[in-house]
């Protein structure tokens, strides 16, 4: 028998101890641009793995190969629920980029729209379009249609017709936002370039496309011809100080607020959006974001947009109006769905291994409340000077949103770290593990043979006894696991103090969005530390339970964010853009932001448009109400 296994083995001895091997080393990456900064990070093994990639829990790792693409996060997905759309008029910035001509949308009584970037119908849904496998489509004889095998010389010739470069053809469902209880649309989606000449040509293409599929018995289906610059999304960055609305922003959205109604408003930001590859060829938008369950009619709103924009003189400035998921980054299993377009899908869930079992919490972990399905991100270590005894406490902090409405003891919410749901996904990848090595057609014929009594060859009996070494291990590793699952060893502790949605003036001079909760850790936890020295430009770094390791650029224009009471009052938040990046997702809520030397700017509370724009907490305004909810005269982010 596995030493490992043995009756003597006591899983508890190795979570009590199993800290005591994390020396420590320096890590050196670079960004994009080439700038190094260095990083810092533990070893528990000799094994090496990329923190970002795989687990929040930190799998301490040595070098990744390429340790630029753990900055980077390409968005293959699209951005979060665009009704319709129109490209930038012109730029305003001093550098003059392409002129293109404003693409009003068309629609006709039978159903078929045509958008910038795409044409379709009938039944189209609200951009962005999440792509998810085919689903179970009636024709019209009853029959259950399926795409394997359809040919596509039809679409090919149409296409060809209506001179239309097609580069791929596909049967999908789509959707509109990844939410489990929505059926996705059965489309053809047909991917092309868009250009100028494309306007009409391409609906007249998708009706005759359409046709085509009625007269073979298929009229359940959507097409779309869409360029696929539309489903990566906009790209988002700062608006420049040199952008004719720069200085005047305060005094536009004061008067788009006053001017305009705002029901069913979710934020009002200003930001440099675009398909184009640089920044510099986006012109400024006002980016407004509408709650999904909104029935409103966009163009009345957007009509009254421009006409402040008009009255400031603004002009060159665009306007685009979506649908946005909700604002706090929470992640929940409840929620979302796995889409086949994203290559970090909301889905997907982040582990913990053997080596993390006992690893001090520290910034970038996943929190929760107590054995709760949804949960976001420890965002670092502060200590408070306790005002009688004049010790520094230390304390943690996050966001307190994730445990809004969650039963609390005696009033204190306990707190989970990692939280059940990383802890389960843990023995699931160990339990998957197991099983495909199980599966092995070589372990199968061996195992077979021994039970028949058959001669087997001694390289082949070498071979299943590696294999047979390295399943008692997972086997070990999955016992360590669920004995920390049963004892709730990832008992974090509670939250003693918490502010939640409060709206009052601060020293940032705005009413701002204030989410915070102070966390006391239990006495068996080890504490953690918040070393993390970034070098990088003009930059905001985080570390998310979801993302990892990001960044992004600050705005210097704040955004408006609605809440969804009947007072509509708005708020106005911190903006983070990271261009086509994603600078943090669900689950990344409670994040701290670092400038390059390391000074605390704010915590993440939520985001819009994919992750590639972020709100957070100023630090400023994080601290002045800590001071005032807690009593405490000093606060500073717990050195090592």
């Amino acid at each position: 028998m596995n030493k490992h296994t043995s009756s003597s083995f006591n899983p508890s001895r190795f979570i009590t101890h199993r800290a005591n091997f994390c020396p420590q080393f320096s890590l050196q990456l670079s960004d994009s641009t080439g700038e190094q900064f260095p990083f810092y990070r533990g070893l528990s093994t000799g094994k090496c793995r990329d923190k970002y990639s795989s687990s929040i829990y930190k799998l301490q790792s040595a070098l990744h190969p390429n340790p630029t693409m753990a900055l980077t996060f390409e968005v293959t997905s699209t951005c979060q629920y665009p009704i319709r759309m129109e490209p930038p008029r012109r730029s305003s910035t001093s550098r003059a980029a392409p002129e293109r001509p404003l693409v009003g949308d068309t629609t006709s009584d039978d159903g078929f729209v045509e958008e910038y970037l795409r044409a379709g119908g009938p039944n189209l849904c609200e951009i962005s379009e999440y792509a998810y496998p085919f689903p179970k489509t009636t024709a019209r004889d009853g029959s259950t249609f399926t795409c394997k095998g359809y040919c596509f010389d039809d679409v090919r010739a149409i296409g060809k017709k209506w001179n239309i470069g097609i580069i791929n053809i596909s049967f999908i469902g789509r959707k509109a936002y990844p939410n489990k209880f929505v059926v996705p649309i059965p489309t053809l989606s047909i991917g092309a370039r868009w250009e100028v000449s494309s306007k009409g040509r391409w609906l007249e293409a998708a009706r005759e496309i359409y046709h085509s599929l009625q007269e073979n018995g298929i009229d359940s289906i959507s097409v779309e011809i869409v360029d696929r610059r539309l489903e990566m999304g906009p790209s988002i960055s700062p608006c420049k100080p040199t952008d004719a609305i720069y200085p005047l922003w305060g005094a536009v959205a004061e008067k788009i607020l006053t001017s305009v109604d705002t029901s069913g408003f979710r934020s009002l930001g200003c930001h440099r959006i675009g398909y184009e590859t640089s920044a510099e060829d986006c012109s400024p938008t006002i980016f407004l974001t509408l709650y999904g369950k909104c029935r409103r009619e966009w163009q009345e709103v957007k009509q009254g947009i421009r006409n402040v924009l008009d009255e400031f003189k603004l002009s060159t400035v665009d306007v685009m109006i979506r649908k946005d998921n909700p604002i706090p980054y929470t992640y929940s299993t409840e929620r979302y769905d796995q889409c086949w377009d994203e290559e970090d899908n909301i889905n997907h869930g982040k582990h913990i291994s053997i080596d993390n079992c006992s690893q001090p919490v520290t910034l970038g972990d996943s929190v929760s409340a107590h054995n709760s399905t949804k949960h976001g991100t420890f965002g670092g270590w502060l200590e408070l000077k306790n005002p009688t005894s004049g010790v520094w406490e230390p304390v943690g902090i996050t966001c307190a949103h994730l445990f809004a409405g969650w039963k609390h003891n005696n009033g204190l919410a306990e707190i989970d770290s990692p939280s059940l749901l990383d802890v389960q996904a843990g023995i699931r990848e160990v339990e998957e593990a197991i099983s495909c090595h199980k599966k092995l057609h070589l372990i199968q014929y061996v195992e077979q043979a021994k039970a028949d009594g058959d001669a087997i060859r001694p390289a082949d009996e070498g071979k299943w006894r590696k294999v047979k070494s390295h399943v008692d291990d997972l086997e070990a590793q999955k016992e360590i696991l669920q004995f920390y699952r049963d004892s709730q060893a990832y008992s974090f502790g509670r939250a003693f103090s918490a502010d939640f949605w409060e709206l009052r003036a601060r020293t940032t001079r705005d009413i701002t969005e204030i989410d915070w909760a102070l966390v006391r850790p239990s006495g068996d936890r080890a504490i953690g530390s918040n070393k993390l020295q970034l070098i990088c430009g003009d930059r905001l770094y985080k570390i998310g339970r979801k993302t990892g390791l990001t960044h992004g650029v600050y705005n210097g224009l704040k955004t408006a964010v609605f809440d969804d009471k009947e007072n509509n009052s708005e708020t106005w938040m911190h903006t983070i853009t990271g261009f086509r990046d994603r600078v943090a997702d669900f689950g990344d809520a409670g994040a701290l932001f670092f400038t390059r030397t390391g000074d605390v700017a704010g915590m993440c509370t939520g985001g819009s448009v994919r992750g590639g724009l972020v709100y957070f907490t100023h630090i400023h305004d994080l601290v002045d109400d800590i001071k005032q909810v807690t009593g405490a005269k000093d606060i500073r982010l717990k050195q090592d």
